[in-house]
């Protein structure tokens, strides 16, 4: 058996490079370049612009996870949903330099009834469009606009096929339902004749959803879905670990030999939370600056006093013990290793 981060790995990028031959222009790609030109320099201070967004439609989420970020470090932020108006702002000062923006971040993206119009803007725009959701809710005509959207990715979170195990880590969720809606999706997309999106479900592997891997296997081919991803599972919490180090990420392998790398997030992406306040990657959940990317210089923010500070330090072996980035498996391997 192939070690699943590695096959992760593998699918990501053959996605990552469709996005990027379908959507890249001269501008982007020179911000690109010199987005890892900074980074492999290290420099804390940047000029160029991220190319990868994250927005956050809702905080607000149905699901109830057992090791969501959100409870796990206790973000305290008030429930809400981003308007419309702000979020075609959004893609208006980064649409020139993006490649990809993901509608979702720390709450359930189909909670903001306006998620539609905001992946048709992005899409019309020239902008990759990403979504994940736990397909929880899905009301009359959902998955119609889905589609209709041009979100070229969408993945849906299951992590279990039964009920006792679906439930173990979303504790308010229905695996009936999430099936039934997943079909209904994919029966949409086969009924009007559409290549996109792409459809994936996420499996992320622990000790107590491992022997379901099979029959998860079996429920993509069953509803249809275009990919099946086993996604190892990231924690501080080591009881929840596999026995199997090939269903882990390679950095809880014993005698593993991967060093931790300048990690991409803090040059190359920004989450723009549902109220205009901004995190420098997705791993960190409480805002570390006032400006707000509604109103604020976009340099102003990128370059705020404690992403320069983290780009300075950008090393796992730097960071004290109380610094946001300590104990953060996301710095081991490559960028698209970096994702996951």
């Amino acid at each position: 058996m192939i070690n699943i981060e590695r096959a992760l790995v593998s699918k990501r990028f053959i996605k990552a490079a469709g996005l990027f031959l379908r959507y890249s222009t001269i501008p982007k790609l020179m911000n690109l370049l010199k987005a890892e030109y900074e980074r492999l320099l290290r420099r804390p201070t940047l000029s160029c612009r991220p190319y990868f967004i994250k927005i956050q439609p809702t905080n607000i989420c149905n699901a109830g996870c057992t090791y969501c970020l959100k409870q796990v470090k206790g973000d305290n932020s008030p429930p809400g949903k981003m308007a419309l108006g702000d979020c075609k702002k959004i893609i208006d000062r980064f649409k020139k330099y993006a490649y990809l923006i993901g509608f979702q971040y720390s709450g359930e993206p189909l909670g903001n009834e306006s998620i539609f119009e905001m992946i048709e803007y992005a899409h019309q725009s020239g902008i990759g469009t990403y979504l994940s959701t736990n397909l929880q809710e899905v009301k009359d005509g959902y998955c119609d606009k889905l589609i209709f959207s041009g979100i070229d990715l969408l993945t849906i979170a299951i992590d279990g096929i039964t009920q006792e195990t679906y439930g173990r880590y979303r504790q308010r969720g229905n695996i009936v339902k999430v099936i039934e809606n997943i079909q209904n999706l994919t029966s949409a997309k086969r009924r009007l004749n559409k290549l996109t999106p792409f459809i994936s479900l996420q499996f992320i592997v622990h000790k107590y959803n491992q022997h379901e891997i099979e029959g998860a296997r079996q429920l993509a081919k069953k509803t249809g879905v275009d990919n099946l991803e086993l996604k190892p599972i990231g924690t501080t919490d080591k009881a929840i670990l596999p026995g199997n180090e090939k269903l882990c990420r390679r950095i809880y392998a014993k005698n593993n030999k991967l060093k931790s790398k300048t990690c991409w997030w803090l040059w190359g992406s920004l989450v723009i939370l549902w109220d205009g306040r901004v995190l420098p990657c997705c791993h960190i959940v409480t805002s570390k600056t006032e400006l707000n990317a509604f109103t604020d210089d976009i340099f102003s923010i990128i370059n705020n006093p404690f992403n320069r500070q983290a780009r300075g330090q950008s090393r796992l072996e730097a960071f004290s013990d109380d610094h946001p980035c300590h104990g953060c498996v996301v710095p081991y391997g490559g960028v698209l290793q970096q994702t996951i």
